[in-house]
């Protein structure tokens, strides 16, 4: 009886919590099932079959399984936790990440050249999804590599940046997604990962007990919604949430996840100036066809190139990386822009211009009311609705404390002062493309004891 008990304690235990007997099946997955079910499965279970009577905690010989039921030493969880470490388990409690990422545990007995030829097409697939045939290419494939090794050198830790890969169809976003989930769970990839293509019922709503468990969610087909864009912000950091599933009681679970997305929409979130959850990756990769398929198939599918790539990210050195400073891509400035207010956009594209201002106490300047008239004309060229005068001016006033209202000469004429420069570097440390460009100081310098001989349009760039 003890050897067998010895055995069956690491198929079968009982949850004091959940008042149910958990079932660990040889894929790596769980159930729980009644005290009837368990009688009905294992009463006359092959793995007794050499002996399966006894009388230890019975009044007359019973099957084994009747025994177990009442050994009061039986195997027993006090409750059911999700903790993605195989060391740091409280005791009793029975913990569902069990054994760990298939590439953890996983050993070769041998690696051929064929696999490290897998593991190259790999890492090449990684850096299609990261090229946008930009010079921060090669920075974004590093990102993305060390944001991959985040997850296997700390998966107890969370990640609060959003991946979001961008492109055409066809190139393998999706096989890459099932990849990393495969590392961890081999065939049984789902175990880890979550695949989400309605938000609304699968996450944000009331039962949401899907995320349980995870380590990686991928938002399939990702578009710009602004209700779904705060709750996105949330579900990204939070690091607990109540769980709530189908006829059992809320709970409250600890939350270790990525999240992914991929898109093939151009205007696919909203990114502000002070983001630092978003990180948007183009590629420029066209589709690919069939002999490049089936080698990344191939590849993605062998478990030795799995190992290979997980021993490649654990050597990876991030104890340095600051994961809010990502490279900003050509579609994040495109996002940004699109996702600004109309009088942001259009004192980015004006700044974004060398441009030549008159001088005013060591200050560039420009008459607001020509000012405003280009802030129009910006609006009307892209049909934005404009505000009016008063708030235009307040608005720009509040941008980096980069613009200040004053009058100027014996006229006193509006103006709005700044410097260049300054306003340039201010929108570049926020995070917007800005072209290098020279100091505008080379207008002409007036002070309010000179008299202008001009008329207004002086004031016109």
């Amino acid at each position: 009886y003890n050897e067998l008990k010895t055995k069956f304690d690491k198929i079968v235990g009982f949850c004091n919590k959940t008042k149910k007997f958990i079932e660990i099946h040889s894929d790596g997955t769980f159930t729980n099932i009644s005290k009837d079910d368990l009688v009905l499965t294992y009463d006359s279970h092959y793995i007794f079959k050499d002996n399966n009577s006894f009388s230890l905690f019975t009044p007359k010989p019973s099957s084994f399984i009747r025994n177990w039921l009442n050994d009061p030493q039986k195997k027993t969880y006090d409750d059911i936790t999700f903790i993605p470490s195989t060391e740091d388990t409280p005791p009793r409690l029975f913990n569902t990440f069990m054994k760990g990422f298939f590439v953890e545990y996983f050993n070769p007995e041998m690696i051929t050249n064929a696999d490290h030829d897998d593991l190259n097409i790999i890492l090449n697939h990684i850096k299609e999804l990261t090229s946008d045939g930009s010079v921060l290419s090669t920075e974004m494939y590093d990102y993305v590599l060390d944001w991959l090794a985040h997850l296997f050198q700390h998966p107890t830790e969370r990640m609060n940046q959003m991946i979001i890969f961008k492109s055409g169809e066809g190139i393998g976003k999706t096989m890459f997604i099932d990849f990393i989930g495969s590392m961890m769970a081999h065939d049984n990839k789902e175990k880890f990962l979550l695949k989400v293509s309605d938000p609304d019922k699968e996450v944000f709503a009331s039962f949401n007990d899907r995320i349980d468990g995870k380590m990686l969610v991928c938002f399939e087909e990702l578009s710009k919604n602004n209700r779904f864009y705060d709750l996105l912000k949330d579900f990204i950091t939070r690091d607990s949430a109540i769980l709530n599933a189908k006829y059992q009681q809320p709970r409250l679970a600890k939350l270790f996840y990525r999240v992914m997305a991929t898109t093939n929409n151009e205007n696919c979130i909203q990114v502000s100036d002070t983001n630092r959850r978003f990180v948007p990756i183009e590629s420029k990769r066209e589709k690919l066809n069939i002999h490049e398929i089936q080698a990344l198939v191939k590849a993605f599918k062998n478990p030795v190139a799995k190992k290979l790539f997980y021993n490649a990210l654990l050597k990876r050195d991030i104890s340095s990386r600051d994961f809010n400073d990502f490279p900003k891509s050509e579609l994040y400035n495109r996002l940004l822009n699109i996702s600004n207010d109309p009088v942001k956009s259009f004192i980015i594209d004006y700044f974004n211009i060398d441009r030549t201002f008159p001088q005013y106490k060591n200050d560039d300047y420009i008459a607001e009311k020509n000012f405003y008239t280009d802030y129009i004309e910006y609006c009307t060229e892209y049909k934005f609705s404009y505000i009016n005068r008063r708030d235009f001016f307040i608005r720009v006033s509040s941008i980096g404390e980069c613009f200040k209202s004053t009058y100027h000469g014996k006229k006193q004429i509006k103006i709005i002062a700044f410097d260049f420069i300054h306003v340039r570097n201010y929108l570049r440390k926020r995070g917007y493309k800005i072209n290098n460009g020279l100091d505008s100081g080379n207008g002409t310098d007036y002070t309010d004891d000179e008299e202008e001989e001009t008329d207004q349009t002086n004031f016109d760039i």
